[in-house]
């Protein structure tokens, strides 16, 4: 199975499958992609952690269930734009009505344990940047991991721990030189090597950009927009 299955707007519709199975795993595996920019989000909404925790529980609580996604439409273009308007909505709907929320409370039982895993709060940027942030940063996360997966299957996972820092920075002077005697490979190797990781990343981290997309033609608007908040 693809690595990058679970970005496909496909995902979405088969929310809507009489399955509940097949429903439930494509859904779950939709809010392990992406609870950190949401819950960034809501986070820099102006709730506190727990509080936070909570209703980003309780956001994905209600994806999960059945017919939760009539608006799914990947005509509407990019999916972290479909998934912040939903988020929003659902925000705003929480606020309106005063709910009180508590994981694990839910009619939808999924495990959902990872939503307490460590994750960065953007201080000082609005809702929307931290979540363009923390969409952008999980993106190259999930880029660079199908890599490593990739080249340990090929036996050099060593060499891609060594060199995975220079996939997105240059090396200092006498990095490539220290590391091939580290691996028993010449400078040059070195260099050759992470020439050939740059570009299959390159090539993984469009197709994983395009994938969250419904129209081709826009794929160089999302990588433009995607290097832009790496770089802010």
């Amino acid at each position: 199975m693809s690595a990058f299955v679970t970005t496909r707007w496909s995902i979405v519709a088969r929310a809507g499958l009489e399955d509940k199975d097949c429903r439930h795993e494509a859904l779950e595996a939709l809010c392990r992609c992406y609870w950190k920019p949401v819950f960034v989000f809501v986070r820099n909404s102006g709730l506190d952690e727990e509080t936070a925790k909570d209703v980003t529980q309780a956001f994905f609580e209600k994806v999960l269930k059945a017919n939760s996604l009539p608006a799914a439409d990947p005509e509407r273009g990019r999916f972290r734009t479909f998934l912040l308007t939903l988020l929003k909505r659902f925000i705003a709907d929480w606020r309106d009505h005063g709910r009180a929320l508590k994981r694990g409370g839910g009619v939808t039982h999924v495990s959902l344990d990872w939503i307490d895993a460590p994750v960065l709060v953007d201080g000082g940027a609005t809702p929307e940047e931290a979540f363009d942030r923390r969409w952008a940063t999980t993106v190259m996360e999930r880029v660079a991991a199908a890599l490593r997966t990739e080249v340990a299957a090929a036996g050099r996972e060593e060499l891609f721990s060594m060199l995975a820092p220079f996939l997105t920075s240059d090396p200092d002077p006498g990095d490539y030189a220290r590391i091939g005697e580290t691996l028993g490979l010449s400078r040059g190797a070195i260099s050759m090597a992470v020439h050939r990781l740059r570009a299959r990343f390159r090539d993984l981290l469009r197709k994983e950009v395009a994938e969250t997309l419904s129209d081709s033609s826009d794929l160089e608007a999302e990588m433009d927009a995607l290097r832009e908040v790496l770089r802010g």
